[in-house]
């Protein structure tokens, strides 16, 4: 905390410094899992989910893509500062030239959106119970929302600050997801392993 805050003055003594803007962005999420990780830590009851290994694998692949999302959607608004400060508050003129971050963060929504579509398929189909999963596609419905609204309709109201508390939530909800996911891995392995060892005391009659 006490270095999110002070990489906080230095972005804003380096007069919104580009790099360390993205860095700052990046730690903010580093504490939001850490958060997390100690609320689900403390947790004494747990819902029932069923373990699933190809789950597990792809929903981190889903997070690394969210991170991923997240720095270059960082690095977007970057360039509109940068155009902000060249043209002024003339909303049209902040993504009439956009860099190829842009494009690339549009483009790599399809790819966030099929794959997290992909996991609730699964989800649902296998039963597995992650039931937040539903919550991760209702994000990023309403992130791809934002963004096309900041683009073709000219930054209206809040639709930056929208854009990235809902990344902030689907990162949340996801890491959130994958430590369920952890714990009924290892649940599941502490069961296998006590049937592994009592099975030769029930083979003897003891």
């Amino acid at each position: 905390m006490a270095f999110q805050a002070w990489l906080g003055k230095t972005v804003v003594d380096s007069n919104l410094s580009p790099y360390k803007i993205t860095i700052h962005m990046v730690m903010a999420l580093v504490i939001v899992a850490f958060i997390l990780y100690i609320i689900f830590a403390s947790k004494i009851s747990f819902k029932a989910h069923i373990p699933d290994a190809t789950f597990k694998k792809m929903l981190l692949f889903a997070i690394f893509l969210t991170l991923i999302q997240v720095v270059l959607g960082t690095q977007v608004r970057e360039h509109v500062d940068e155009q902000v400060k060249a043209v002024g508050y003339v909303k049209s003129l902040w993504l009439q030239n956009p860099t190829l971050h842009f494009y690339v963060h549009r483009t790599f929504s399809i790819f966030v959106f099929g794959l997290n579509g992909w996991l609730l398929f699964r989800n649902r189909t296998l039963q597995l119970g992650y039931r937040k999963m539903d919550l991760v596609m209702l994000c990023i419905v309403f992130e791809i929302l934002t963004g096309i609204a900041m683009y073709y309709f000219d930054f209206p109201f809040l639709s930056q600050t929208l854009h990235l508390v809902i990344a902030t939530i689907l990162f949340g909800i996801q890491f959130y997801v994958y430590l369920e996911n952890r714990k009924d891995f290892i649940h599941n392995h502490a069961n296998n392993s006590e049937e592994i060892v009592s099975s030769p005391t029930k083979k003897i009659g003891l």
